[in-house]
């Protein structure tokens, strides 16, 4: 039998129960967790941003819940499916690094993304750097793409339920997450190790320019975000800009009708990007 085990401890916790909110943004997470490690193992090339379960994936993921237990608030989920064992390893260890390394530290999320974007410009102006087309990042991926895109999707979900734990107005609380795929693994913690292992995996650095094309699909100049479709991929990207002169400078080819070829980063974010339908930052329209 293969289990998840959530316990929490501490302020949140009355007579052994739990509030529905908490326990309902627990659950939400869990189950987006499983769903992610059952596509990354199971998918030819792991899961991608926005990837979609199929009823038969869900057929084979299932884990049951089972009765709350006293101890603070306990909680399992229980699987026989032969694919259960494989799902709970994934998530450990895509969990246990993470885990580790924010035991000894605090990290900032913080770098200056705009600097760097401006120091990509212009290198790109000064030809200090010759921008490789976007198909050829498959073969050749960015060196600070150190991890399988996989760890950053199943650990997003994990810090979502710890935000709770970082939360001070709910006062000073512990998270316990227990694995067992055959042999049991717990992960522990409080509000200092859930906020190192937040800004740890929300770490994000812009990666080498690549050539992109594609069609753009919407510009907003407030948030400054727009939807790039990669002619290459076929999947919709966030393309991100440091100002909203960038944006003005594209508006023309706001729509389906015409190519945009345009110099752009990966935006990496705890040492992994998804090739497929990943954030870019735009530098500036290509000269190609």
């Amino acid at each position: 039998m293969s289990s998840i085990e959530i316990h929490f401890q501490g302020d949140l916790v009355t007579n052994h129960k739990i509030s529905l909110r908490v326990l309902s943004l627990t659950l939400t997470h869990i189950q987006s967790a499983i769903n992610r490690s059952y596509l990354d193992i199971t998918k030819k090339k792991g899961v991608f941003k926005h990837a979609k379960m199929t009823e038969k994936d869900f057929r084979n993921s299932v884990f049951i819940v089972g009765n709350a237990r006293e101890g603070g608030y306990i909680l399992d989920f229980l699987s026989e499916l032969p694919l259960a064992n494989q799902i709970i390893k994934r998530i450990s260890d895509s969990l246990e690094p993470a885990f580790e390394k924010s035991k000894t530290a605090g990290f900032s999320n913080l770098d200056n993304i705009d600097l760097q974007v401006s120091i990509k410009k212009d290198q790109i102006i000064k030809n200090v750097v010759q921008p490789r087309s976007f198909d050829k990042e498959f073969l050749f991926p960015d060196p600070k793409i150190i991890r399988n895109y996989g760890d950053k999707s199943i650990l997003k979900e994990i810090d979502q339920i710890l935000a709770i734990i970082r939360a001070k107005k709910l006062g000073d609380n512990y998270f316990d997450l227990s694995l067992d795929s055959g042999q049991k693994k717990t992960f522990s913690f409080d509000r200092n190790q859930s906020n190192n292992f937040s800004s740890l995996i929300k770490k994000r650095s812009v990666g080498n320019p690549l050539i992109y094309k594609g069609t753009i699909r919407a510009l907003d100049t407030v948030t400054k975000i727009g939807k790039f479709i990669n002619s290459g991929t076929k999947k919709t990207c966030n393309l991100l800009f440091s100002s909203a002169n960038d944006i003005i400078s594209i508006r023309e080819f706001l729509g389906d009708q015409k190519e945009i070829v345009f110099y752009g980063s990966p935006v990496i974010e705890y040492g992994s990007y998804d090739l497929n339908a990943g954030d870019i930052y735009f530098l500036m329209l290509s000269t190609e």
